[in-house]
């Protein structure tokens, strides 16, 4: 007989793994460095209050007679997060467990947005730095303090206003390629649509998303735009010689860890070409 997922309210522990990174520590137990930084720029350098907001978190998940109506998609896209990594390998273990709770409550906290496929990956990623309840609230903060809402909610506004902005972005900077993909017919949804709505998070290899969280939480959209520009600047040559649409989408989607890409080379190097 299969395992199955706890519901929440039958959860009384937590979980208690230790984070799945390569980070040096911080001076606090429930967080890698990394992940500490990031909650500081989230909470714009004021302290975290981890009991309080354990607090709240506990009490989503507590919460009875409060379907959010995400749960079953929820389920399914658990098993197909992350299913090369160890912490996400075991049906219904603790790593599965801490991101089914996280998610699920993250459908309670907003139900106007609910649970929409990608954040599965973004979430799973912070997992690999902090405890969920961390985790939940770093999420929380995308939603609410780094424009993520909008490419959520109905109709995803925010979804096809970052898409205009990579469109007029790559004009402007790559116009060779721009123009190759007006050639072609392939539009910026067919291949950026993804990155939006996971960060990245389930293209740039794990190891590595500690950087492009860096970058994220203190430049925001900002840095989005120059890793996505210098990605496509270093994919350009090779994308320049097809000239058939599926074999183009092919090239830019595949994830980065079938590509070579060094850690410096998207997120890092060549960056800052890009404002």
């Amino acid at each position: 007989m299969s395992q199955k997922f706890e519901s929440p309210k039958a959860s009384k522990q937590l979980s208690t793994h230790r984070f799945k990174c390569s980070c040096a520590p911080s001076s606090e137990p429930y967080a890698c460095a990394s992940a500490f930084q990031w909650l500081l720029h989230a909470n714009k350098m004021a302290p975290f209050d981890f009991q309080k907001n354990r607090r709240v978190y506990l009490n989503l998940l507590g919460v009875e007679n409060n379907i959010s109506g995400s749960e079953l998609q929820i389920e399914k896209d658990i098993t197909r997060t992350f299913p090369q990594q160890a912490i996400f390998q075991q049906r219904a273990g603790e790593g599965q467990q801490s991101l089914s709770r996280v998610l699920l409550a993250f459908s309670k906290y907003d139900n106007t947005i609910g649970y929409v496929q990608g954040m599965n990956f973004i979430v799973g990623s912070l997992l690999m730095h902090c405890s969920e309840e961390v985790t939940f609230w770093l999420f929380v903060a995308l939603i609410e303090d780094y424009e993520m809402r909008d490419i959520y909610m109905p109709g995803l506004p925010g979804l096809y206003k970052h898409i205009a902005i990579l469109e007029h972005l790559m004009e402007r900077h790559l116009p060779a390629l721009y123009a190759h993909f007006g050639e072609q017919s392939v539009q910026v949804e067919m291949y950026a649509s993804n990155w939006i709505f996971s960060l990245y998070s389930n293209v740039v290899p794990t190891a590595q998303m500690n950087t492009f969280f860096d970058n994220f939480y203190l430049h925001g959209w900002a840095f989005f735009y120059r890793f996505t520009l210098t990605l496509l600047r270093i994919l350009q040559p090779k994308v320049l010689e097809l000239d058939d649409l599926s074999e183009i989408i092919d090239m830019v989607k595949t994830p980065m860890q079938q590509k070579n890409f060094h850690r410096d080379d998207p997120g890092d190097r060549g960056a800052e070409n890009f404002s």
